[in-house]
């Protein structure tokens, strides 16, 4: 080695020396400068470098366990926040305990396109409430320990579009995500009626992606959805004491439905008591496909109509006697406002008077297993005005049809063995076409519909995977340390 390169790396080691000298002291401190900061784990040093911080900015919080009082504010600032691990190992973990929330990323409508990664947080969660849809956040590689249920939720504000973000590569113990579109219920602002007039976006960025998790939870599931909320949930590995895992709320109260949920490529376990179903899905439409479970499961996934049997004030029971519903003949209501096989309305609803239609927009669901055996959409038939009136197959959602002839349900195969023939809304999953998931050799699938009969128009293919979001440290890299074994229901 040469005199230069002894003397480079002497001093790197006496700067890295004194850095753990500082790190291990009793003083709390925030060291550095614009672009790059380094905090001890205590509340008062990190917040010192928040303020301190300009958007753009990265800090570094170094190993420690450090006990918050209050949640810290970076809803005016796109920071990087960076701690030291969340694995097995203490010694070389970032820890923060609280019991409520440590970040606050939305306030009022300003929020920040912030990261937060590679901590491990005990009993506390983040603040996402009133996100503005354009900013897109990131939670990665975090661990978050829990010794009892509660709730990520995610919430836009007074915009006509709900939030956009992504949760990947986290383990979560005991936590169920709640997506809303706006913090607004529709009896105080349009706010709902002006996300359900948009397009849902499928296979694109504005919803909330949780992918490459590692999330255990108890009743009621892992993921919630109302007011307008759109949620992507795909590759996680989810572990259940006896719940379903997937949940998407209707018209109930003073609100919309959730508008869009796409579900694949997840692995769903419960090891816990039989439960009647895997997915729970009671409004809107979207796409639930490539998901393998095991446990004790009664059916495959459940779809309901949330007013078909069950009163819900304002508007009671979807009968053919409420404005806010379709209402076509013969149909006693059908098609229900926001229900299964809708995704928007026709024109941001006024008010007053009839509400707008909301065109046909089937959901779809193939190539789900359970030990090789296939599952998928049944109607929760909570009266005979649903089961033969209002929530039907082959018209309000389609299933996989292993014999599929392109008259009924979905097909799946290479795109020159799709019938040349169709009826009006089936649909075909071309294998050997589409690319959008860079971690699989070759193509990845695509959705034809058809549109008008004998007609196939291409319809759907998801949004790019890993998420583009995924970057920097530990992007794209390996699950959280903690494998699902490991975790423990409390």
């Amino acid at each position: 080695m040469t005199k230069a390169r002894m003397k480079k790396l002497c001093f790197v080691l006496s700067v890295l020396a004194g850095i753990l000298t500082w790190a291990n002291s009793s003083q709390a401190a925030c060291i550095g400068s614009s672009p790059t900061w380094m905090s001890s784990p205590d509340q008062s040093s990190v917040a010192s470098c928040v303020s301190s911080a300009t958007s753009g900015d990265t800090i570094n919080v170094l190993p420690g366990s450090a006990i918050w009082s209050n949640a810290i504010d970076i809803s005016s600032k796109d920071l990087t926040i960076i701690g030291a691990g969340n694995g097995p190992n203490p010694a070389s973990n970032t820890i923060i305990t609280r019991t409520g929330n440590c970040f606050q990323i939305g306030s009022g409508g300003t929020s920040s396109a912030s990261r937060l990664s590679n901590f491990r947080f005990i009993d506390c969660m983040i603040s996402l409430q009133a996100i503005n849809p354009s900013k897109g956040f990131r939670i990665d590689h975090n661990y978050f320990e829990g010794t009892s249920n509660r709730e990520m939720v995610v919430s836009g504000y007074n915009y006509p579009l709900p939030p956009s973000g992504l949760f990947d590569h986290n383990t979560l113990e005991l936590t169920r995500f709640v997506i809303y579109g706006t913090a607004y219920m529709f009896n105080e602002a349009n706010w709902q009626h002006q996300i359900w007039a948009s397009d849902p976006d499928f296979g694109g960025p504005q919803a909330i992606y949780i992918e490459d998790n590692t999330i255990t939870a108890n009743h009621p599931g892992t993921i919630d959805a109302n007011y307008g909320g759109r949620f992507v949930y795909r590759f996680n590995n989810v572990r259940l004491n006896g719940t379903y895992a997937i949940e998407f709320h209707g018209v109930q109260g003073h609100n919309r439905a959730g508008q869009r949920w796409e579900i694949y490529g997840n692995n769903i376990t419960n090891t816990g008591a039989q439960t009647f179903t895997t997915a729970f899905l009671r409004g809107a439409t979207g796409y639930y496909f490539n998901n393998t479970r095991s446990g004790l499961f009664s059916t495959g996934v459940v779809l309901k109509v949330e007013r078909s049997s069950e009163t819900k004030d304002p508007f009671g029971q979807c009968n053919g006697t409420w404005l806010i519903d379709g209402n076509t003949p013969g149909f006693e209501g059908w098609p229900c406002r926001d229900q299964i096989g809708r995704s928007r309305d026709s024109n941001v609803y006024s008010g007053t008077g009839n509400w707008p239609a909301q065109a046909s927009t089937p959901a779809y669901s193939w190539n789900n297993s359970q030990g090789g055996v296939q599952y998928g959409f049944s109607s929760y038939n909570g009266s005979p005005r649903e089961q033969f009136l209002q929530n039907l197959q082959n018209r309000d959602w389609y299933n996989f049809n292993a014999l599929f002839n392109g008259t009924t349900g979905v097909g799946v195969g290479a795109i020159a063995a799709r019938p040349a023939t169709c009826t009006a809304g089936v649909a075909y999953w071309a294998t050997d076409e589409g690319e959008w998931n860079s971690r699989n050799t070759g193509a990845d699938g695509q959705l034809y519909k058809c549109t008008s009969a004998n007609t196939w128009t291409l319809y759907y293919k998801p949004y790019p995977y890993p998420h583009p979001l995924q970057a920097g440290i530990n992007g794209g890299g390996q699950p959280s340390p903690l494998a699902p074994a490991n975790l423990k229901f409390k």
